[in-house]
């Protein structure tokens, strides 16, 4: 299996967990007593995160290596889980810890992406590449049928601890191909400053751009978490 192959199955196993730990999600809030209410500020926590990974990443992703960088993004992701599972046990502390995995999820989640994006042209030939994007797409598709049915099974049989566990697990599976499978080439260092220096120019356009321009995305983002915080209430209607 090459590398490119590899990095896919991998991705694959960590998709499916993110669709497990979505469904797992409202039914933890509930089980520990809570309402709505946490379930939105998580949510909109989540652009937050988003807003702050994006020049976050562009910066890590000029000063070392792409893997390098994946691999801490995906153990701090395991490192999230970790704190759910194990703030399930500390009824008192587990609003703040929730929220603080939350956070860290979608953080590293958007760092990476600075990473993950040009990855595909890294590891495949430009005749490839069509080839290569159907195959993500296959695979997308396969893990949006698989963690919801996974999830169901596993919460239905076993408990939500588990459904925890096995998404834990998908990221450990994922830091593990990244470590030992992906092999990326020599000349990512040069590719990923490029990738990083776009970012960048992104986080200093929204605020140095054109005049209003900063005002718009920071009127948008309002009305994203907005909607956001509204929507977590739907999951208990």
């Amino acid at each position: 299996m090459d590398a490119f192959h590899a990095f896919l199955t991998g991705r694959f196993f960590f998709r499916v967990g993110d669709k497990i730990f979505l469904v797992a999600l409202p039914l933890i809030i509930q089980g520990m007593g809570y309402g709505p209410s946490l379930l939105s500020f998580a949510n909109a926590v989540q652009y937050v995160a988003n807003w702050a990974g994006a020049p976050l990443g562009g910066y890590l992703t000029e000063r070392h290596s792409r893997k390098a960088v994946m691999r801490a993004v995906h153990a701090a992701q395991a490192a999230a889980i970790f704190g759910v599972i194990a703030s399930l046990s500390i009824r008192s502390l587990f609003p703040f810890i929730f929220v603080c995995s939350i956070f860290v999820l979608h953080l590293a989640s958007i760092v990476n992406r600075v990473n993950r994006f040009s990855l595909t042209a890294l590891l495949r030939d430009r005749d490839q590449i069509p080839q290569a994007n159907a195959e993500i797409q296959l695979m997308e598709s396969a893990a949006r049928l698989v963690g919801p049915w996974m999830a169901k099974i596993v919460i239905a049989h076993l408990r939500l601890r588990a459904a925890l566990g096995l998404d834990l697990l998908s990221f450990l599976i994922m830091a593990m191909v990244v470590w030992v499978a992906l092999q990326v080439p020599v000349g990512e260092r040069q590719e990923a400053r490029l990738a990083g220096a776009r970012a960048r120019d992104l986080w200093r356009w929204r605020f140095e751009g054109q005049d209003g321009a900063g005002r718009v995305l920071f009127v948008n983002g309002l009305v994203n978490v907005a909607f956001t915080f509204v929507s977590g209430f739907n999951v208990f209607l």
